[in-house]
């Protein structure tokens, strides 16, 4: 009896929790910067210049496993020479960081659309596209890319990554990681395939590597779920305190999001295994669960 009684009355408290997840506003900050920094060395391209691989259009779909007919954010996109190769057969919206290079290249009436967008930040409207693709995608950093593939994951197929230049194989170290730990998070398949396509400049065949990325129904709900949490978490994170548990189910509430409060745990433990990623705390926001928590 006195044990029984015990348990009732005196049972310790549960350890509080602190969840560590990516601030997807001091990301796009951190992008914007990194940005900034490459146009003041002077290096992207010159007027009439290319990327490094300019693809001949015709059965580019094909040879990237894209369906014709397809919606395409074309994210990062330079001088365009892919997305206007892309964009003969889908729906092309062109979108770059640099305003430059969205004058001088994003006007091409075969785009649906360009913008002058940070590629972490988007998609932000579930199914709006089919696929996210990029061809080289520097200087992105390595959770800014990280961020962009999460977001392809709330597309209809997902997404494609393409590269070229074997200058940037270092980039593939670190985005195999990504996907390895956002795979374990979210349950997606992805793949890496070499394939062959035809230079218009060199009028060579160049070996290039795609990266693909495929969403599927669960994973699209569980992704805008955790992005939902991540925008609203990442704007309270801008105060100098940590967010508390109870403060951002209640914001997430007002904004007609109704999550209770073991999804949205849930969501914040997937949110943290992202924020590993985060190569700098200052990347990261806090969110501060004062009671208990069981582990989910």
């Amino acid at each position: 009896m006195a044990r029984l009684i015990e348990r009732l009355f005196y049972r310790k408290p549960r350890q509080a929790r602190q969840f560590r997840i990516p601030n997807e506003s001091k990301i796009s900050q951190n992008e914007i910067n990194r940005e900034r920094v490459y146009q003041s060395l002077g290096v992207w391209e010159e007027p009439g210049s290319r990327q490094a691989i300019s693809p001949s259009p015709e059965g580019l779909s094909r040879i990237l496993e894209i369906k014709p007919g397809s919606t395409i954010n074309f994210f990062a996109a330079g001088s365009g020479d892919w997305a206007r190769a892309l964009a003969t057969e889908n729906k092309v919206h062109y979108s770059e960081l640099d305003p430059e290079l969205v004058g001088r290249h994003g006007h091409d009436l075969r785009f649906a659309s360009a913008s002058l967008k940070e590629a972490s930040l988007w998609p932000r409207t579930r199914g709006q596209f089919d696929l996210s693709v990029s061809f080289e995608p520097v200087p992105m950093h390595k959770i800014g890319l990280t961020m962009s593939l999460v977001r392809s994951l709330i597309n209809n197929i997902g997404a494609k990554i393409i590269y070229g230049s074997r200058d940037h194989r270092n980039q593939l170290v670190w985005l195999d990681e990504a996907l390895g730990r956002l795979k374990n998070v979210y349950g997606f398949e992805h793949g890496r395939k070499v394939k062959t396509v035809q230079d218009i400049v060199s009028k060579k065949e160049q070996e290039i590597e795609v990266i693909t990325v495929l969403t599927n129904p669960k994973t699209r709900i569980t992704a805008w779920t955790d992005l939902s949490v991540l925008e609203i978490a990442s704007k309270l994170g801008e105060k100098p305190q940590d967010i508390e548990l109870k403060e951002l189910q209640k914001e997430l509430y007002r904004r007609g999001i109704d999550i209770s409060k073991r999804a949205l745990i849930q969501s914040l433990q997937r949110l943290e295994e992202i924020g590993k990623l985060c190569e700098k705390e200052e990347h990261t926001a806090k969110v501060w669960a004062k009671r208990a928590i069981k582990k989910t």
